[in-house]
């Protein structure tokens, strides 16, 4: 699930109410998981009234590593 708020988040900030209809959770789970995410300072938040919103830290970062991760799993299935 974190991995899936990773990628949403690379097509740039979302509010957490966004996020929910995407990834299909409720709002518990992926605020929980986005303090998680934020803990370990991969995201951010801005809080705009009421919405909070989150972003990447350094999006251009995490895009490397899911594109290293998602090359070397390629490999391993041609392997």
């Amino acid at each position: 699930t974190r991995l899936q708020i990773v990628k949403t988040l690379l097509e740039g900030e979302k509010c957490v109410s966004g996020m929910e209809d995407l990834l299909k959770l409720r709002q518990a789970n992926v605020s929980q998981h986005l303090n998680t995410l934020k803990a370990q300072n991969i995201v951010k938040c801005t809080v705009n009234g009421t919405l909070r919103c989150y972003s990447l830290v350094n999006p251009g970062l995490i895009a490397s590593l899911l594109n290293l991760i998602e090359e070397e799993h390629s490999n391993e299935r041609t392997i």
